[in-house]
């Protein structure tokens, strides 16, 4: 066989190669996009859904959800660059690499907001009317069921429950501090009893519930 034709055939199967390389690259590249623009919906949906009950963090969180859609933006461009150019390179990779850091500390930030969402230290009671307060930890308790329930299981209900603990805390200490005025508004402050004595029955049927769930996930492991 001649050698210029054995020599073409073997630089046909050598660009074959590259060319069957550089297609696995790009569409690996191409999952891993659609994978960042999913998680970025996820984000979002995050957000909109815990932006009530998130007064701490209203402007932080529309300042994420716009980064959100300005990063929706930037991997939609990267696709269609994948798409229609086809280029695997290195600049390409390293914009591709800056954009899943970018939604890894997205996806940071909202779970230690939503973990938190109202209680904890940045509670200030003299700004927080006690009603408020109350609803607010019914609506935690809420959301605590709904975990146990499957409902809702993007954040972590022990975080939940420990701050509703601190919000009970500044409760009695708010009311304590102004035991004389709620003297005029007996019955308000029975109401308030009530809610707190009724959370607290509810925190410990959860936290029971929430022991006998490890419980039987640790048997299942072990069995």
């Amino acid at each position: 066989m001649d050698s210029v034709y054995i020599e073409i055939l073997d630089t046909n199967k050598e660009l074959r190669k590259e060319l069957a390389d550089e297609i696995s690259e790009n569409k690996l590249k191409d999952k891993k996009l659609k994978f960042l623009t999913r998680e970025l919906e996820v984000c979002y949906r995050t957000l909109s859904h815990h932006d009530s009950t998130i007064l701490a963090h209203e402007n932080e969180i529309a300042s994420l959800k716009s980064e959100i859609k300005s990063l929706k933006q930037h991997l939609h461009k990267a696709l269609q660059d994948l798409r229609q150019k086809g280029d695997v390179s290195t600049a390409q990779d390293i914009h591709i690499l800056r954009l899943e850091d970018k939604v890894d500390q997205l996806k940071k930030r909202i779970r230690e907001i939503t973990d938190k969402k109202l209680f904890g230290s940045q509670i200030n009671s003299s700004l927080m009317a006690l009603p408020d307060i109350l609803r607010n930890i019914g609506t935690a308790l809420d959301q605590v069921e709904n975990y146990i329930d499957g409902v809702d299981t993007t954040f972590n209900p022990k975080n939940t429950l420990n701050g509703i603990r601190i919000s009970l805390t500044t409760v009695r200490g708010h009311m304590q501090r102004h035991a004389q005025d709620a003297i005029n508004l007996q019955g308000q402050l029975n109401t308030a009893h009530n809610l707190l004595n009724n959370a607290n029955g509810r925190i410990n049927n959860l936290l029971m519930i929430w022991q006998m769930l490890e419980m039987n996930v640790f048997e299942e492991l072990n069995y």
